[in-house]
Protein backbone atom coordinates (compact mmCIF):
# COMPACT_ATOMS: atom_id res chain seq x y z
CA UNK A 1 0.00 0.00 0.00
CA UNK A 2 1.25 3.69 -0.68
CA UNK A 3 1.34 5.90 1.35
CA UNK A 4 -1.26 9.22 0.93
CA UNK A 5 -1.47 12.35 2.63
CA UNK A 6 -4.60 15.04 2.49
CA UNK A 7 -4.51 18.02 3.52
CA UNK A 8 -7.02 20.48 4.99
CA UNK A 9 -7.75 23.85 5.90
CA UNK A 10 -10.05 24.87 8.27
CA UNK A 11 -10.64 29.14 8.71
CA UNK A 12 -12.96 28.44 11.54
CA UNK A 13 -10.04 27.51 13.60
CA UNK A 14 -7.02 28.72 11.40
CA UNK A 15 -5.73 24.76 11.84
CA UNK A 16 -4.21 22.47 9.27
CA UNK A 17 -4.73 19.11 9.14
CA UNK A 18 -2.76 16.36 7.74
CA UNK A 19 -4.82 12.73 6.99
CA UNK A 20 -2.06 9.69 6.31
CA UNK A 21 -3.45 6.41 4.68
CA UNK A 22 -0.67 4.76 7.35
CA UNK A 23 2.29 5.74 9.69
CA UNK A 24 4.75 7.92 8.00
CA UNK A 25 8.52 7.24 8.17
CA UNK A 26 10.07 9.20 11.02
CA UNK A 27 12.13 11.41 9.06
CA UNK A 28 8.52 12.49 8.09
CA UNK A 29 7.48 12.27 11.49
CA UNK A 30 10.61 14.63 12.55
CA UNK A 31 9.18 17.11 9.95
CA UNK A 32 5.65 17.38 11.02
CA UNK A 33 7.15 17.56 15.04
CA UNK A 34 9.40 20.51 13.89
CA UNK A 35 6.69 22.31 11.93
CA UNK A 36 4.32 22.24 14.96
CA UNK A 37 2.32 19.26 13.48
CA UNK A 38 1.02 17.08 16.61
CA UNK A 39 -0.68 13.56 16.48
CA UNK A 40 -4.23 13.47 17.14
CA UNK A 41 -4.94 9.65 17.92
CA UNK A 42 -8.97 9.79 18.04
CA UNK A 43 -9.32 11.31 15.14
CA UNK A 44 -6.41 9.80 13.26
CA UNK A 45 -4.85 12.94 11.88
CA UNK A 46 -1.67 15.09 11.94
CA UNK A 47 -2.95 18.75 12.97
CA UNK A 48 -1.06 22.10 13.73
CA UNK A 49 -2.46 24.92 16.28
CA UNK A 50 -2.43 27.43 13.48
CA UNK A 51 -1.93 27.85 9.46
CA UNK A 52 1.86 29.49 8.87
CA UNK A 53 3.29 29.47 5.48
CA UNK A 54 6.13 26.85 6.90
CA UNK A 55 3.33 24.40 7.49
CA UNK A 56 1.20 25.41 4.62
CA UNK A 57 4.63 24.59 2.72
CA UNK A 58 5.11 21.12 4.31
CA UNK A 59 1.51 20.38 3.82
CA UNK A 60 1.43 21.14 0.02
CA UNK A 61 4.78 19.36 -0.81
CA UNK A 62 3.18 15.90 1.06
CA UNK A 63 -0.56 16.14 -0.07
CA UNK A 64 0.02 18.52 -3.03
CA UNK A 65 -2.82 20.16 -2.63
CA UNK A 66 -5.20 21.73 0.71
CA UNK A 67 -8.83 21.33 0.55
CA UNK A 68 -11.36 23.20 2.88
CA UNK A 69 -11.91 21.26 5.73
CA UNK A 70 -15.15 18.94 5.30
CA UNK A 71 -16.56 19.04 8.88
CA UNK A 72 -17.58 22.13 10.76
CA UNK A 73 -16.57 23.47 14.07
CA UNK A 74 -19.60 23.02 15.66
CA UNK A 75 -19.44 18.92 14.08
CA UNK A 76 -16.53 18.25 15.47
CA UNK A 77 -17.03 19.68 18.76
CA UNK A 78 -20.16 17.91 18.99
CA UNK A 79 -17.93 14.60 17.86
CA UNK A 80 -15.44 15.25 20.88
CA UNK A 81 -18.77 16.02 23.52
CA UNK A 82 -19.81 12.65 22.51
CA UNK A 83 -16.44 10.71 23.29
CA UNK A 84 -16.44 12.69 26.38
CA UNK A 85 -19.81 12.12 27.35
CA UNK A 86 -19.09 8.20 26.49
CA UNK A 87 -16.26 8.67 28.59
CA UNK A 88 -18.35 9.69 31.56
CA UNK A 89 -20.82 6.58 30.84
CA UNK A 90 -18.28 4.04 31.05
CA UNK A 91 -16.89 5.77 34.28
CA UNK A 92 -20.44 5.50 35.68
CA UNK A 93 -20.45 2.17 34.94
CA UNK A 94 -17.14 1.44 36.58
CA UNK A 95 -18.56 2.96 39.63
CA UNK A 96 -21.22 1.57 40.24
CA UNK A 97 -19.68 -1.81 39.70
CA UNK A 98 -17.27 -0.92 42.12
CA UNK A 99 -19.81 0.35 44.89
CA UNK A 100 -21.56 -3.38 44.20
CA UNK A 101 -18.46 -4.58 44.62
CA UNK A 102 -17.92 -3.77 48.09
CA UNK A 103 -21.30 -3.93 49.24
CA UNK A 104 -20.97 -7.41 48.02
CA UNK A 105 -17.96 -8.00 50.45
CA UNK A 106 -19.65 -6.04 52.71
CA UNK A 107 -22.68 -8.56 53.34
CA UNK A 108 -20.29 -10.46 55.32
CA UNK A 109 -20.41 -7.48 58.21
CA UNK A 110 -24.22 -6.95 58.21
CA UNK A 111 -24.96 -8.89 61.05
CA UNK A 112 -22.85 -7.41 63.22
CA UNK A 113 -20.54 -9.69 64.37
CA UNK A 114 -16.91 -7.81 65.03
CA UNK A 115 -13.54 -8.94 63.94
CA UNK A 116 -12.47 -11.79 66.50
CA UNK A 117 -9.01 -11.06 67.59
CA UNK A 118 -6.84 -14.28 66.95
CA UNK A 119 -9.97 -16.65 65.49
CA UNK A 120 -8.87 -18.21 62.36
CA UNK A 121 -11.49 -15.58 60.51
CA UNK A 122 -9.90 -12.55 61.39
CA UNK A 123 -7.09 -12.16 58.59
CA UNK A 124 -9.90 -13.20 56.16
CA UNK A 125 -11.69 -10.17 57.89
CA UNK A 126 -9.28 -7.74 57.36
CA UNK A 127 -8.24 -8.53 54.43
CA UNK A 128 -12.51 -8.04 53.36
CA UNK A 129 -11.84 -4.72 54.90
CA UNK A 130 -9.37 -3.77 52.99
CA UNK A 131 -11.37 -4.92 49.91
CA UNK A 132 -13.89 -2.84 51.09
CA UNK A 133 -12.19 0.34 51.55
CA UNK A 134 -10.79 -0.56 48.23
CA UNK A 135 -13.91 -0.47 45.79
CA UNK A 136 -15.45 2.18 47.77
CA UNK A 137 -12.04 4.61 46.84
CA UNK A 138 -12.17 3.21 43.00
CA UNK A 139 -15.84 3.93 42.67
CA UNK A 140 -15.29 7.50 44.35
CA UNK A 141 -12.56 7.54 41.89
CA UNK A 142 -14.74 7.43 38.96
CA UNK A 143 -17.94 9.07 39.99
CA UNK A 144 -15.23 11.87 40.23
CA UNK A 145 -14.37 11.05 36.73
CA UNK A 146 -18.08 10.96 35.76
CA UNK A 147 -18.25 14.71 36.77
CA UNK A 148 -15.16 15.79 35.08
CA UNK A 149 -16.28 14.13 31.79
CA UNK A 150 -18.96 15.83 31.64
CA UNK A 151 -17.80 18.95 32.70
CA UNK A 152 -15.49 18.72 29.68
CA UNK A 153 -18.10 17.85 27.50
CA UNK A 154 -20.88 20.75 28.54
CA UNK A 155 -17.68 22.91 28.08
CA UNK A 156 -16.60 21.60 24.26
CA UNK A 157 -20.46 22.23 23.36
CA UNK A 158 -20.21 26.10 24.83
CA UNK A 159 -17.17 27.04 23.51
CA UNK A 160 -18.26 25.87 19.99
CA UNK A 161 -21.51 27.55 19.84
CA UNK A 162 -19.77 30.33 21.21
CA UNK A 163 -17.02 30.15 18.28
CA UNK A 164 -19.89 29.84 16.37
Amino acid sequence: MTLTYNATYSPEDNKLRLYTSERPPVEIWERLKAAGFSWAPVQKLYVAPKWTPKREDLCIELAGDIYAEESTMVERAQAKAERLENLAAKNADRSDAYSNAARRIGERFETGQPILIGHHSERKARKDQEKIKAAANNAIKCAEAVHYWNYKAMGVEMHANRKA
